[in-house]
């Protein structure tokens, strides 16, 4: 997950993930 595919869903859209998430693998730190 980045910051472009958020950018696609509706702003108030979370995203939410069972830790731990492995940065830069499954998702970009700002995100």
């Amino acid at each position: 997950m980045n910051a472009e595919l958020m950018a696609l869903a509706a702003p108030c859209a979370l995203f939410i993930h069972c830790l731990p998430s492995h940065r830069d693998e499954e998702v970009t730190e700002d995100v």
